[in-house]
């Protein structure tokens, strides 16, 4: 068991080369030579995180035969927390059965341990299935921390099981929201009004790193379509890992109520250029992950509801079609309805980047949301209309993200 009680020595260190003006009478660092300790005070500028993993406990509550329980465990990780407040701590799973305190509670008493010493996750071991789903559902339901698994489905739905997520972030003051827009007049104001800025060039896309609002953020412009929106979000998360990532930019109105100047917000996303119903699936299924539609983060779509409201923009929330494809015909326009439209939720809007940025947010367990401000009506007048109109509906998500990056956490 002590083997299970060493600190994965995960040692993210974040270099803060250049930090926010500071309060009267403090330091605002720079370190110009990268020697990590600043310039000024020589303070180091390296912040070290420990994550500690534990996995097997089997509810054991007390010490014995030379392996710690929780009495032992409790000081030990305690003590971890104190040397290093930036310290994590983990559960690798197999942890409720064994023991006749923890068998008794379904396991409820090692889950509230658990919340006593301030877990952040818990991932599902085989033993968690011994008393069957609704035992973890009862755990689930008083846990401080979320349960992970990212690839357990229910049989019947072929959707995850409600009972845990993907993904879970840990903030520690890290990267809270990143931000994708196709076109440089979509991201330009958003990246202008960002401080502390360091930019970097992954595959042809500059991805802007700084403090927006408040909040450490990371902006890009990915480009059109939806392949170069995959390869910015794929690389937005495995270089920046964000909290969230929000695609935001304009599109062609699909809802005979939702105007020009207007706000489309997406509850699911839906890639209505993808078709292999010739081999017998349905128009739009993703195969692979085996779903039609995407759905967006409900925190991260009601957070920018939220902000759309107070900017006093109307908006609809329904579900968003992507495809290689700039809308101009009311047939296709007519045809992606029909296609995609449920009895709960509206297609509203058309553009070419959101369901592949949701894709890759759905696969990386990334919460994610769309906002589109509408340029157009996706219908004959669009030649017109999307040039008339694109830099006022760009200039609107611009101020709906100010908003929704100033209130978010």
């Amino acid at each position: 068991m002590r083997k299970h009680l060493l600190p994965l020595l995960l040692a993210l260190v974040l270099l803060l080369s250049a930090c926010s003006p500071a309060a009267s009478g403090e330091c605002s660092h720079a370190d110009t030579n990268d020697d990590n300790l600043c310039d000024r005070c020589s303070r180091s500028l390296l912040v070290v995180y420990d994550f500690y993993a534990i996995n097997d406990l089997h509810g054991k509550l007390d010490d014995a035969d030379g392996q710690p329980g929780v009495d032992e465990l409790t000081t030990y990780l305690k003590n971890a927390r104190t040397a290093n407040p930036n310290s994590i701590f983990l559960s690798t799973g197999d942890m409720w059965q064994g023991s006749y305190e923890s068998n008794m509670t379904g396991g409820l008493i090692m889950t509230e341990w658990m919340n006593d010493l301030g877990f952040a996750s818990m991932t599902l071991g085989n033993h968690e299935y011994d008393w069957g789903s609704d035992a973890i559902r009862e755990n689930a339901a008083i846990a401080d921390f979320p349960m992970l698994a990212i690839n357990i489905y229910d049989r019947e739905t072929n959707q995850r099981v409600d009972y845990c997520q993907a993904s879970t972030v840990v903030d520690k003051g890290g990267l809270q929201i990143g931000i994708i827009g196709a076109m440089q007049i979509e991201v330009e104001a958003l990246c202008a009004a960002m401080e502390n800025t360091e930019c970097e060039t992954v595959g042809n896309m500059t991805f802007v790193y700084g403090d927006l609002k408040g909040k450490k953020v990371v902006c890009a412009k990915c480009g059109i379509g939806k392949v170069f929106a995959a390869m910015c979000a794929q690389t937005m998360i495995l270089r920046y890992a964000p909290a969230c990532i929000i695609n935001s930019g304009v599109a062609g109105t699909l809802s005979e109520t939702l105007s020009i100047g207007q706000i489309a917000l997406a509850e699911q996303v839906v890639q209505h250029d993808m078709d292999t119903s010739p081999i017998g699936d349905p128009v739009g299924l993703i195969s692979g992950i085996n779903i039609i539609y995407i759905p967006t983060d409900a925190t991260v779509t009601g957070a920018l509801a939220a902000a759309v409201a107070a900017e006093g923009v109307p908006y609809e929330r329904g579900t968003v079609a992507s495809g290689d494809q700039f809308i101009c015909q009311s047939e296709v326009k007519a045809r992606i309805k029909s296609n995609f439209e449920t009895a709960d939720k509206p297609v509203i809007a058309c553009e070419m980047e959101g369901a592949a940025i949701g894709q890759v947010c759905y696969v990386n367990g990334t919460p994610y949301g769309i906002l589109r401000a509408i340029s157009d009506g996706g219908d004959e007048q669009a030649f017109a209309d999307y040039p008339t109109f694109l830099a006022a509906a760009a200039k609107t998500a611009t101020e709906v993200m100010l908003r929704f990056v100033e209130n978010w956490g």
